[in-house]
């Protein structure tokens, strides 16, 4: 029974949510190199003011899609590890009062 004012943490739930979150970077990643091949032919001949300021852009919307993976593999480890840590906390506390 939880107190009243306690909360609790649906371990599933939140590895749900972290699946979601990996499945979506790798759709980012399958995107990004779908798309860096196509302004990688766009370059070919697309010169001048526009296209540097486009390949400044794109370097700029390349960084934040990798800040974006790196969280989400650390939202990972953070669950794995406090999901551990709870698991090795219960079964410690089982083993104090048979």
């Amino acid at each position: 029974m939880i107190s009243e004012g306690a909360y609790r943490i649906e371990f599933d739930e939140v590895a749900g949510f972290v699946d979601d979150l990996t499945r979506f970077a790798r759709n980012v990643d399958d995107l990004t190199r779908a798309l860096e091949l196509r302004i990688t032919d766009l370059h070919v001949a697309w010169t001048g003011e526009g296209a540097t300021a486009h390949r400044s852009a794109h370097g700029q919307w390349r960084e934040g899609a990798t800040e974006i993976r790196d969280a989400i593999i650390d939202i990972r480890r953070a669950a794995d590890h406090s999901h551990n840590a709870f698991r090795d906390l219960q079964e410690h506390q089982r083993t104090m009062w048979p």
